[in-house]
């Protein structure tokens, strides 16, 4: 979701963007996403919001439990995450749905199937990508959103280790 979005914000900026997916098919992972204002803000100015508004489902209020199960309700409102001071509108979304509409947005030949990273080295003026597949590829800059366990973190100094808070979220 990341990489596609900021792939398609980028081109709104006049860039040439290529995006490797280390899938090799695009298909349905996980079950719902909620976007909040800010970010139905940057889908409508990269020109998603008729697409997003046909998807999903507004966001009318919010309800949180403790972990006692309590429940903790918000008023519909401003100071949820459902609504911004300006009137913007969150939604709940299919992640498929999204993928899917993420995906369709993408200039043709511009997205790159089965290409999992599996290392990159940083040149003079060139970051030089391998992938799995056997291919490579040179580009100006690399964004890496490529998750938890990242190659481009780890290729590029940063380590994150992973670890639970003993808190979970269910919907």
């Amino acid at each position: 979701i990341g990489g596609l979005t900021a792939a398609l914000a980028l081109r709104t900026r006049g860039l040439d963007v290529t995006v490797f997916e280390q899938a090799e098919v695009v298909r349905e992972i996980g079950a719902g996403v909620s976007i909040h204002p800010n970010a139905a803000r940057l889908l409508k100015r990269i020109g998603l919001d008729d697409q997003l508004r046909k998807i999903g489902s507004p966001i009318s209020g919010i309800t949180l439990r403790s972990s006692q199960g309590e429940a903790i309700t918000t008023p519909a409102g401003p100071a949820t995450p459902a609504f911004s001071r300006d009137g913007g509108q969150g939604y709940n979304v299919h992640r498929a749905d999204f993928l899917n509409l993420l995906f369709a947005a993408q200039p043709k030949r511009t997205v790159n199937l089965g290409h999992r990273c599996i290392q990159l080295k940083e040149g003079d003026d060139r970051v030089h990508l391998s992938f799995a597949n056997g291919a490579s590829e040179d580009a100006d800059v690399v964004i890496g959103a490529d998750g938890i366990r990242s190659v481009v973190q780890r290729e590029i100094g940063l380590q994150s280790r992973p670890a639970s808070e003993g808190i979970m979220a269910y919907r």
